[in-house]
């Protein structure tokens, strides 16, 4: 009877060492941070898996997208901005279609930022018509801008994706500093502005807007 007594307290201190062990390594497994290194791992293998190569360069993928991820971490003002263009033959249009295709998302994406600002100190409520005349203001803004940022975009890498048709598909990684694009969103705001006809109230929230662009 003693014997079996034993055997127990010995088994049941061998499973509560075992659940120990396992919820320590689970803790330790669930606190790994999400690296860098990881990031660029992930994002390799899902560029490779969906055919995309590495153009213009005779470095590899892994060694541009290394260097593209070194450039964020060393300046946190740098950030991300992909062109894409698709059933291209040229690689002269390819690329001035994903470059065209950058700035137009970064100047779509300042006109609704702009709009929800004025929307918004007007006290008017979200998917309201607004006046033909701020409307307009707006269309100058994203013209301006969408001119005046492709200069600030830097090219990091280029992947073409090449299709059964002859056709391509093209990408270009870009790096944009935050203030000069803040800047030129700001001189695009300005320029548009003097040339319009808005009313007032209108204009002073635009100036609201270019205030907080300038802090």
């Amino acid at each position: 009877m003693r014997n079996k007594q034993t055997l127990l307290t010995v088994a049941l201190t061998v499973f509560a060492i075992a659940l120990l062990t396992s919820c320590g390594s689970s803790k330790k497994a669930s606190s790994v941070t999400y690296t860098r290194a990881d990031e660029l791992n992930e994002k390799l293998q899902q560029l490779e898996q969906s055919g995309w190569q590495i153009h213009g360069s005779t470095r590899t993928l892994r060694g541009k997208l290394s260097e593209h991820y070194a450039k964020m971490d060393a300046n946190p003002d740098l950030y991300e901005v992909i062109g894409t263009s698709t059933g291209c033959r040229s690689m002269t249009v390819c690329r001035a279609a994903a470059l065209n295709a950058a700035s137009v998302e970064m100047a779509a994406k300042m006109g609704q930022d702009l709009r929800g600002k004025a929307m918004r100190d007007m006290g008017v409520d979200e998917g309201a018509e607004m006046p033909a005349e701020y409307n307009r203001f707006q269309e100058a803004c994203i013209s301006k801008f969408q001119g005046a940022i492709k200069g600030e975009l830097e090219e990091s890498f280029a992947l073409i994706r090449k299709g059964m048709d002859g056709l391509n598909s093209y990408e270009i990684y870009y790096l944009v500093d935050k203030q000069s694009a803040r800047k030129k969103r700001s001189q695009a705001i300005k320029d548009a502005l003097e040339e319009s006809n808005l009313r007032n109230d209108y204009a002073k929230s635009v100036e609201k807007f270019i205030d907080s662009e300038m802090e």
